[in-house]
């Protein structure tokens, strides 16, 4: 079972990698709407509702009107009716050709850019649904049979992009047992995304049920007006053909899932394989390379197929999408033009044509072609292209006769012996692959033979000169070596790991002497030293290993004297090192200080209470929409005591101003709460600042990142941990052992310098 798991996980990882994560997405991409793309909130009132009435339809998987068909009174009505008509062709002839439905309502819109500068614009879900016509009204249904789900593209590209691991939760998320009031719809998702590692700052005009008009931008105009790593949700929502899958492949990896029929992808691909091609069926060295005229890149298995064509042979040529079909047609076009050979392709499907077509088009051969979809409407501009072919075939001599085309072909000469001659060597590393008579035995067969796991000898030199009919007299030579080896190379031979002799004197003797005389004493010393101040006794070996790094641990002690970073170095040294990830700290410390930008935050508000003043501001504002409503509001409205406090504590006027620049500085403070909550959860971090300040943070976070650097330098010197752990240590203690640690391994620096010459 664990193994049908695992094969499923697989085939789910490489159903993802078909999804287009480049700027041609438009799932990922679209700066403005198109004949595809239309805005939902040009729908607004055409049937006497605000646009957000269809959100609220779609959430509750019910049918909404959008206009009539045709209505004399209200040319927006009508337009909009021709660009539904439009869209409804387009998503028929899509299920005609691809048998998919890519029908979809996109809402909210992500807008911003990831961590390595990408653009995105792109909608966060997606709404699977379907165009009918009811009653003389275009009215807009959830499709059934479709599910509510992310945006499976941007989920992608996030992780990608951002080089973060992929949220399983969110892609596998289909809002089953979420309330669909608009409302607490848009509160869960709030909630999903927060709990999530995707990181989107929603804007307060999304709890407003309201939708926005669809911004048109530029490329340009887009760059300039976000910055890296800011992502922003907003109420936008667009009706359009939205492809969920960009290959074909995809319902074969969606049914190979759901039906589960193997349970390992070896057995199954070892069932489906084809049989190696056979020498009769081998066409490359047939004929010469100069005689190959291909436009495209070309495999082994399309060279054969061109090859075997131009013997004369019929060939039947089957693959799934991608593999290089119309590659194949292309090449055996371009190839018999060349050769001055006429030749028709034909095919059931316009679309398949039309890639050939423009494939061909692309390497400037549309002047050789015709293309023929209907053969009374083209034929005007095919008797045109013949007269125009006509009139530049003295064109085409001259070219033929220039010195261009002379050194063309002469290049072509020589690059195409230079293949056969390629293909004539690797023909003979194979013929030298199989060849006994070099010791009796082919190397192919020597290297099925042998093991990399088992114990082997090198032979380079000598394999000539060994028999594979003889290997058995040379085995027991090996063995009777090994006897020797046994005892001279074991570990404990005392003068296994001593330096070579071979150019020492007579008068090196008494510093050897020495050497050896100093060691053993010294190492009686210095663990004396160390029982006495770390209760533990390392060998000389692990002491020269530790001095290696002793600068190291300089900047360690000397790091942690100078700053009061011990809590934090001890604190974190208790948690794993992909917790403790500066990387992760650097990000939440972009965003926060992110929300002191601009406006700044709106810090007089108690946090228990931001959910009530961010609904008491949203009152307020609308009520000064209207005269009366604001009267009211001043004289009578609960709210107003608590507002003015906040104008007043932010320096702010009771004005449409005021007000919106009190809105800013919430959402900045909301953001700020939401990011300041994932350092809360973290419990390596300790003293997080209390107050909102600026400066605060700054501090905060400079300490932080070295605690993290000095945690790095600590494990970075293996065994250390062993040896001296701060955990169980005060920091008094700490220094104190680690001070005496560097005083023992400079020394030991110092002897191993005096040593080194002789041992």
């Amino acid at each position: 079972m664990e193994k049908a798991e695992k094969t499923k996980e697989i085939l789910s990882t490489f159903l993802r990698r078909l999804t287009n994560l480049s700027a041609s997405n438009r799932s990922l991409y679209l700066l403005k709407t198109a004949e595809q793309f239309l805005d939902l909130h040009s729908f607004s009132h055409l049937n006497g509702e605000k646009s957000f009435s269809i959100i609220k339809a779609l959430l509750a998987e019910k049918k909404q009107t959008i206009c009539p068909v045709a209505d004399p009174r209200m040319e927006t009505s009508n337009q909009t009716s021709v660009n539904l008509k439009k869209l409804f062709r387009s998503d028929q002839f899509l299920f005609e050709e691809r048998g998919s439905r890519d029908l979809h309502v996109g809402w909210p819109f992500v807008r911003g850019k990831f961590s390595d500068g990408t653009s995105v614009r792109c909608p966060l879900l997606f709404f699977p649904v379907e165009l009918i016509v009811e009653n003389n009204n275009w009215c807009l249904q959830f499709r059934s049979g479709g599910e509510l789900l992310f945006n499976k593209s941007f989920l992608l590209a996030y992780s990608f992009y951002n080089k973060a691991k992929a949220d399983e939760n969110l892609l596998n998320e289909a809002f089953d047992e979420v309330d669909r009031d608009s409302t607490a719809f848009i509160t869960k998702l709030y909630n999903i995304l927060k709990q999530s590692s995707v990181e989107v700052n929603f804007n307060t005009s999304n709890y407003h049920d309201e939708l926005e008009s669809f911004t048109k931008f530029t490329k340009q105009e887009f760059n300039e007006a976000h910055f890296v790593g800011q992502l922003k949700l907003f109420p936008e929502a667009v009706l359009g053909i939205f492809p969920q899958a960009g290959s074909s492949l995809v319902p074969d990896y969606v049914q190979l899932m759901e039906e589960n029929s193997f349970q390992d992808l070896e057995e199954f691909f070892g069932k489906h394989q084809l049989g190696s091609i056979t020498r009769t069926e081998n066409f490359i060295s047939l004929v010469r390379e100069e005689k190959v005229y291909t436009v495209f890149p070309a495999d082994i298995w399309q060279e054969n197929a061109i090859k075997a064509s131009k013997l004369g042979h019929s060939i039947v040529v089957q693959g799934p999408p991608g593999t290089g079909k119309s590659q194949l047609i292309g090449n055996l076009v371009s190839d018999a033009i060349a050769n001055g050979n006429r030749v028709l392709v034909v095919c059931q499907k316009r679309a398949a044509l039309d890639v050939v077509f423009g494939r061909l088009k692309e390497k400037n051969m549309e002047s050789f072609l015709a293309l023929v979809h209907d053969y009374k409407n083209d034929r005007r501009e095919i008797f045109q292209k013949l007269a125009s072919q006509i009139d530049r075939t003295d064109e085409y001599k001259a070219k033929n006769i220039s010195l261009d085309s002379i050194q063309l072909d002469r290049n072509f000469l020589q690059t195409s012996k230079r293949i056969d001659q390629i293909t004539e060597e690797l023909e003979e590393f194979r013929r030298t692959l199989f060849d006994e008579s070099e010791c009796g035995c082919s190397v192919k067969e020597l290297y099925l033979q042998c093991s990399t796991d088992e114990p082997f000898i090198v032979l380079k030199q000598e394999y000539s000169n060994l028999k594979f009919n003889k290997i058995d007299e040379y085995l027991r030579s090996i063995r009777q070596y090994a006897t020797y080896a046994k005892v001279f190379e074991d570990n404990s031979y005392l003068l296994i790991d001593r330096k070579s002799f071979a150019d020492f004197s007579v008068g090196d003797l008494p510093y050897l002497k020495n050497s050896i005389h100093e060691v053993f004493p010294f190492g009686q010393e210095i663990n004396v030293a160390l029982s006495k101040n770390l209760n533990a006794s390392p060998d000389i070996e692990q002491l020269a290993l530790f001095s290696e790094q002793v600068d190291d641990l300089k900047v360690l002690v000397n790091t942690l004297s100078e700053k009061e970073l011990f809590p934090h170095f001890k604190k974190m040294l208790s948690e794993k090192s992909q917790e403790t990830n500066a990387l992760w700290l650097s990000n939440v410390e972009r965003m926060i200080m992110d929300c002191f930008a601009g406006e700044g935050v709106e810090a007089s508000v108690p946090s228990a209470l931001l959910g009530y003043f961010q609904k008491a501001l949203h009152r307020s504002m609308k009520a000064r929409k209207g005269l009366w409503s604001w009267m009211r509001w001043q004289l009578f409205s609960k709210d107003k005591i608590m507002i003015t406090r906040a104008l007043v504590a932010n320096q702010l006027q009771s004005d449409k101003e005021g007000f919106k620049i009190l809105e800013v500085k919430l959402d900045q403070r909301l953001n700020f709460e939401h990011n300041l909550s994932k350092l809360k959860n973290k419990k390596w971090l300790l003293n997080i600042p209390g107050h909102i300040s600026r400066q605060h943070f700054i501090e905060w976070f400079e300490e932080q990142r070295e605690a993290i650097r000095m945690k790095t330098i600590y494990n970075s010197v293996r065994g250390l941990k062993n040896l001296l752990n701060p955990i169980n240590l005060k920091e008094a203690d700490f220094k104190t052992k680690i001070h005496v640690l560097i005083q023992v391994l400079v020394r030991v620096q110092d002897e191993l310098k005096k040593w080194s010459p002789y041992l």
